[in-house]
C-alpha cells in the first residue's frame, strides 16, 4: 500500500502509455533504478498485449498471449510456437478459468520464469567462487 501511494502521489518519470523506446523514456532513463526500469518493462509488456477492443478489460486473450510467448519469451521458454504447449500454459496460469490472462496470472508466469534463472545464477556464482 505504501509503495502504490508513493508512486501515485509523486511525479512519474514516464507516462503510463510511454514505451521503453519512446523519446520520453530515453530522456527519463536516469530517473529510475535498473530494478524499477525492469518492473516498468514487465508492466508495459503486459498492457502491450491487452486488446484495446476487447469487452474484457485488462486481460490478455489466448491468441494475444500465444503471440506474446512467441515474440517476447522465445529464448526463455521452450515450445513457444507450439499451440498445444501454449494452451496448456494458459490453462495452468488461468486461475479463475475465464480463458484469459489477468495481470496477476501474468505475474505468476514471470515468477515461474525467474525462479529457475535465479537458481542458475546462484549455481554459476558458486562454481566461480570455488
Amino acid at each position: 500500500m505504501e509503495v502504490r501511494a508513493r508512486v501515485l502521489g509523486s511525479q512519474l518519470c514516464l507516462s503510463p502509455h510511454s514505451s521503453p523506446t519512446s523519446r520520453r523514456s530515453r530522456e527519463m532513463s536516469d530517473c529510475y533504478t535498473e530494478l524499477e526500469k525492469a518492473v516498468i518493462v514487465l508492466v508495459e509488456n503486459f498492457y502491450k498485449y491487452v486488446s484495446k477492443y476487447s469487452l474484457v478489460k485488462n486481460k490478455i486473450s489466448k491468441s494475444s498471449f500465444r503471440e506474446m510467448l512467441q515474440k517476447e519469451l522465445n529464448h526463455m521458454l521452450s515450445d513457444t510456437g507450439n499451440r498445444k504447449a501454449a494452451d496448456k500454459l494458459i490453462q495452468n496460469l488461468d486461475a479463475n478459468h475465464d480463458g484469459r490472462i489477468s495481470f496477476d496470472e501474468y505475474w505468476t508466469l514471470i515468477g515461474g520464469i525467474t525462479g529457475p534463472i535465479a537458481k542458475l545464477i546462484r549455481e554459476q556464482e558458486q562454481q566461480s567462487s570455488s
